[in-house]
Order: C-alpha cells, then sequence, then structure tokens
C-alpha cells in the first residue's frame, strides 16, 4: 500500500531517497538503507515540520542537493533530491498525495 501510494514520489528523476517517519520518529517507509546518522537527521526535521503551519511543506537547500518536508495524514514524508532534480514536479506529486489517517 506504502510502496504503491508513493511511486510516483520515487520515480521522479533525481530523487534519491524517500522516507515516510511518524510523529515519533518511527520510520515507517524508506527506499534507502537505514544509516547510523539517521536517527539524529531524521528527529531534527521532524522539529522543524512542528515549527511551521500543519500543512506546510519545507524545502531545505542542503550541500549536495535538497530535502523536501511534507506532512502526510499523520506522518512525515522526507524527500532528499539531487541538485538536478525538478523541484516544480516534486512539489506537484506532494501536493497531489491524499491519504486517509
Amino acid at each position: 500500500m506504502i510502496e504503491r501510494g508513493l511511486q510516483d514520489i520515487v520515480a521522479l528523476r533525481g530523487v534519491a531517497s524517500v522516507l515516510l517517519v511518524e510523529e515519533d520518529g518511527f520510520v515507517v517507509y524508506r527506499t534507502e538503507p537505514e544509516d547510523s546518522d539517521d536517527t539524529l537527521t531524521i528527529s531534527k526535521w521532524l522539529e522543524m515540520t512542528r515549527t511551521v503551519e500543519a500543512q506546510a511543506t519545507i524545502t531545505l537547500v542542503m550541500e549536495r542537493g535538497y530535502v523536501v518536508l511534507k506532512p502526510v495524514a499523520r506522518r512525515t514524508l522526507m524527500v532528499s533530491c539531487e541538485r538536478n532534480v525538478n523541484l516544480g514536479a516534486v512539489r506537484k506529486v506532494l501536493d497531489e498525495l491524499d491519504w486517509a489517517a
């Protein structure tokens, strides 16, 4: 079910990885193997999502690309992108996501 719901975002050229994370930091879905630094990074990104409006999409400019944070129901979708990604296409796909809680 989750894979089917995220197939459009995972398939975009320039999307490096996708995480779907619960409010408490539990990773529900990931496209890349777990990294030892993930827990700290995920907690920092979740904290950022708590500082903005409920359905706001956050785009972080990083050294090697972008990270897009999007609330989805009671979870947060974290999309890591390469520099060459079409951010408009990423945002469009994320805006079209409509999942039940």
